[in-house]
């Protein structure tokens, strides 16, 4: 079991977080996490403000980035099953 979802378990935090929440939860900075998903400060900022969404093709990044704790749903307000379900299709 990886580091943050055994830290999730510990704390009693859902599954389904924002991004925000999760960076923090990881100890991180918005310049440490924007530059291991490979995208701007300022764009990282966009995501965690909800002002934009990330484009499908950084979804796998975030998903690798969050050990698959923040999923695209958590970008559209949708159940975490209907992309778990898509994806293993």
């Amino acid at each position: 079991m990886t580091f943050l979802l055994a830290r999730l378990e510990t704390v009693g935090y859902i599954l389904a977080m924002k991004l925000r929440q999760c960076r923090k939860l990881k100890g991180e900075t918005v310049a440490e996490s924007s530059a291991q998903v490979g995208v701007s400060v300022q764009c990282w900022r966009y995501w965690e403000r909800l002002k934009k969404r990330p484009s499908p093709a950084k979804y796998p990044r975030i998903l690798k980035w969050s050990d698959g704790v923040v999923t695209p749903n958590d970008f559209y307000n949708l159940p975490y099953h209907r992309y778990k379900t898509h994806i293993e299709a």
